[in-house]
């Protein structure tokens, strides 16, 4: 899709230096609007214009008057003033032309070159003008979502801090009362776990976004480490009530990853949805086989029925310092760093993630793609898609889940029967 053509304004009542401008630009690939005087100059630079070519000398209003009307209206006020005249060609009128708002001056006879090069580097000036702009605003953005972020975390922090103090308290009066002294010693004890894993999650934030995290390296079957992630976010689908299901492709989906960060991606995506889901509501897991541009990909899909994504959150969700319900994050006692953690470590191990949600409250997805090692590209087990023979479906109303083995990620044949299929009930 090619750019945009820059729109020229071009006023002069003179008609042979008018057509001269208008030929002239036209044939720099410019969009050209010619009018001969100032009112209808003031009108015309309203639609859309980028640069105004203004004569000084017109039959209404002179080129300053106009210059100076344009330049404190707001619709027309970023539009470029270049100033022309074969009359008034003195310094003064040069300096009046540029006080009253001009971003240039061109006195007459001059050459088409010298034209064609003054508006260029204005069109340049006014280009890097607006970048600055605009990277002022995103660097204001972020500075005042570190900020927010800051306060929460510091807000966050404190939260286990004062219950393990209280606890310790307690613990410290109440040391004849065994009873007593086990309970507080088990809240101080799960607040201690709370607050070290928000601090690992800021550490391994730093760590990635300066590129000092180590990764160990090893050939995977990524349906292992799901099933790892599955076991651990048990507690909190249990909590929710929330059904989940698995479905995995016969066959090995081996990948070249560190298998504590690729479990960690997975247990991340899982906690996400079941926060972000409600009581009763389901969770779907998904490996399957794709391909894409020639090369094979080991797809992760994880699919909750819950709140959902705004569309202007989905490129934004994995941001540092983002949060889509910050209000629901801390409730939950978590930081919002999940997928920001997710994003950057499926990117270091060569592979892509992202957002997918309908509208809100109809859910949300998130797609994880791995690059398949070589030797799993090769083995005619991993060929197989059958997304009709889930490997996992466990269901329950609220209470207890206890997920099986990812069994029918074996090759076809490898267990009884063939095709493997569990269940576990609530």
């Amino acid at each position: 899709m090619s750019e945009k053509a820059v729109r020229i304004l071009n006023v002069d009542d003179r008609d042979i230096s008018r057509y001269v401008h208008e030929e002239m630009l036209r044939l720099e690939g410019f969009d050209v609007v010619s009018v001969a005087n100032g009112a209808d100059a003031l009108a015309a630079a309203r639609d859309d214009i980028d640069v105004v070519v203004l004569d000084v000398h017109l039959p209404d209003m002179d080129g300053f008057e106009v210059c100076r009307r344009l330049k404190s209206d707001p619709a027309t006020s970023s539009a470029i003033v270049l100033m022309t005249s074969a009359a008034f060609v003195t310094a003064k009128n040069k300096i009046d032309g540029l006080e009253a708002g001009a971003d240039g001056y061109l006195a007459q006879p001059y050459d088409t070159v010298e034209f064609s090069a003054t508006l260029r580097a204005l069109l340049r000036t006014r280009t890097a003008e607006r970048r600055a702009t605009a990277l002022a605003l995103e660097l204001q953005d972020a500075l005042e979502r570190r900020d927010e972020f800051i306060a929460m975390v510091a807000h966050e922090l404190r939260n286990p801090m004062a219950a393990i103090s209280m606890a310790l308290s307690i613990i410290e009066l109440s040391h004849s009362d065994e009873i007593k002294t086990t309970k507080y010693h088990e809240v101080a004890r799960r607040q201690m776990a709370n607050l070290v894993r928000m601090v690992d999650d800021l550490l391994d934030v730093s760590r990635i976004t300066r590129g000092t995290v180590d990764l160990r390296w090893e050939d995977l079957d990524l349906a292992a480490l799901v099933q790892n992630a599955v076991n651990a976010i048990q507690p909190a689908i249990e909590a929710r009530g929330h059904e989940l299901s698995v479905t995995a492709v016969p066959g090995h989906l081996f990948v070249n990853a560190d298998a504590t960060r690729i479990e960690q991606v997975v247990v991340n995506l899982l906690n996400n949805a079941a926060k972000y889901t409600e009581p009763g509501g389901s969770v779907s897991v998904g490996l399957a086989r794709e391909v894409e541009n020639g090369a094979a990909m080991a797809v992760l899909r994880v699919r909750d029925t819950g709140r959902g994504i705004p569309e202007h959150m989905l490129e934004k969700v994995f941001d540092v310092f983002v949060q889509v319900s910050p209000a629901i994050d801390r409730s939950n006692g978590g930081m919002g760093m999940g997928l920001t953690l997710v994003k950057r470590l499926v990117e270091l191990h060569g592979g892509s993630v992202s957002a997918h949600s309908d509208q809100p409250g109809k859910g949300s997805e998130f797609v994880v793609r791995l690059p398949l090692t070589p030797d799993a590209q090769a083995r005619p087990d991993a060929l197989v898609i059958d997304t009709s023979s889930p490997a996992v479906v466990s269901q329950g109303g609220g209470r207890r889940l206890r997920p099986a083995p990812l069994q029918a990620l074996q090759p076809r044949g490898a267990g009884a029967g063939g095709e493997s299929r569990s269940k576990t009930d609530a």
